[in-house]
This record gives C-alpha cells, sequence and structure tokens, in this order.
C-alpha cells in the first residue's frame, strides 16, 4: 500500500509567518513592564493578584507557541528536504 504526503510549501510558510506574527503581537499587547504592586482598596487586591498571574501565564503560552512555531517550520523543511531526496534517489516514477 502506498500514499502520498505533501506540502504547499508556499502556504505552509505563509500559514506560520501568520502564526508567528500574531503569537508575537501578543507581548506587545499586553503591557508586562507595568508595575503592579499593591492595592489596599478591597475589592481590587484579588483582581490585582489574578491580573498578574494571567499576565505570567499569556506570556508562558507565548513562548510555548513560539517553540511549537520553530517545530513546525523545522518540520516543514525536513519534509522538502527528504522529498528532493527521494526524487534524486528514485528519479521521476509513473503516476500510477
Amino acid at each position: 500500500m502506498s500514499g502520498e504526503v505533501k506540502i504547499n510549501v508556499p502556504e505552509f510558510e505563509s500559514s506560520v509567518n501568520s502564526l508567528e506574527s500574531t503569537v508575537s503581537s501578543i507581548e506587545s499587547s499586553v503591557k508586562s513592564d507595568y508595575e503592579f504592586d499593591k492595592t489596599n482598596i478591597e475589592p481590587f487586591v484579588e483582581d490585582l493578584h489574578l491580573t498578574k498571574e494571567a499576565i505570567k501565564l499569556l506570556l508562558k503560552y507565548k513562548d510555548m507557541f513560539l517553540t511549537d512555531i520553530d517545530t513546525l517550520e523545522s518540520v516543514g523543511e525536513d519534509m522538502v528536504e527528504n522529498d528532493e531526496h527521494i526524487a534524486k534517489a528514485s528519479g521521476p516514477q509513473p503516476i500510477k
């Protein structure tokens, strides 16, 4: 049994670049450099704590997504290289 795995390289690269751009914009939309130190206004004490934790998690997810994007780029490059290697090793093959 044989199957075919193929990749539309320009579309793949465009999708990865779009994802990378979107993920990178997370940090610019979250002003994590603001100093959120203290508040003694009782209704806001817990909100402040939760906001700080949410920002930390958001930035952690951003880093995870960037790692995944690196992996996607590597897999795409490997697929292209393997395809070129197979094409050189076996020459043109009739479509069945």
